[in-house]
């Protein structure tokens, strides 16, 4: 299996006890509270009919879409 065709889904932090939230944007302790996301289907929030939440269908989409805010905005990204 590629290791990129994975689908990330919405994350349901307060059912994630595996993650430690070190980057989770609903840590009010994290350096860079930017995260929602898991790999794992079952912390995955769901929809109104019960089935996850597909943030991302693999992480070429991730990285497509990082690629474009990182052209499209300045001074997001410490160098």
């Amino acid at each position: 299996m590629d290791s990129y065709k994975f689908p990330l889904y919405l994350c349901d932090h307060t059912k994630n006890t595996e993650c430690p939230k070190t980057s989770c944007k609903y840590n009010p302790n994290a350096k860079y509270g930017v995260c929602t996301n898991t790999t794992k289907k079952e912390f995955a929030r769901l929809d109104e009919n019960g089935e996850p939440i597909v943030a991302y269908a693999d992480m070429e989409e991730v990285m497509a879409e990082f690629n474009a805010l990182e052209h499209t905005s300045s001074g997001l990204i410490d160098d």
